[in-house]
């Protein structure tokens, strides 16, 4: 099985984690929503998305060591991009939910299960996250980490029962950002 932190992380949604990494945001948890071309080529990496109809993606981000100055950014991106935010949890473990909805409904043609259109919406959601957080670039740190979720509550937090081993710390720098 695959152990890089990058395999595990959905293709679509990597280019944001990645520039909120170099932001200074914490990214936790991530999916982008849908089954996408790729995403089986790391067959030892299992791929399971939590559907929604219509589908979510979202990014989960740690609040507990952000700066007062990232707060507001993040207000900035999300609303540039037109992406809501939730607050889950309390204390030292709470984070925020990143995520995009307003896709197509079920009752819509599009919105059936197998139709080419269906994840058209999250994927222009996506890509306009992408943009936004580029707007942003000038303010990207050199190098940041970006984490396994899983290793902040198995071994930051030492719950030893966590289902999840975590993978390895993803350093990312500028010219990753840009090769995604």
């Amino acid at each position: 099985m695959s152990t890089k932190l990058q395999d595990h992380i959905d293709a679509p949604i990597q280019k944001s984690i990645v520039g909120l990494a170099l932001l200074g945001f914490t990214p936790v948890f991530s999916c982008c929503g849908f089954k996408y071309k790729g995403q089986d080529e790391t067959p030892d990496v299992p791929k399971k998305f939590h559907f929604a109809v219509p589908p979510k993606p979202y990014i989960f981000l740690f609040i507990f060591e952000m700066q007062p100055n990232l707060k507001a950014l993040l207000v900035d991106i999300a609303f540039a991009a037109r992406w809501k935010m939730a607050f889950v949890g309390a204390g030292p473990s709470a984070f925020i939910d990143l995520y995009f909805e307003g896709g197509f409904d079920s009752r819509h043609p599009w919105g059936q299960e197998g139709c080419i259109h269906r994840n058209e919406p999250e994927v222009l959601a996506l890509k306009g996250l992408e943009e936004t957080i580029q707007n942003y670039s000038k303010y990207f740190k050199d190098t940041a980490i970006v984490r396994d979720g899983n290793a902040i509550y198995k071994t930051d937090k030492g719950i030893k029962h966590w289902q999840y081993d975590p993978s390895p710390d993803w350093v990312v720098t500028k010219e990753t950002f840009n090769s995604l």
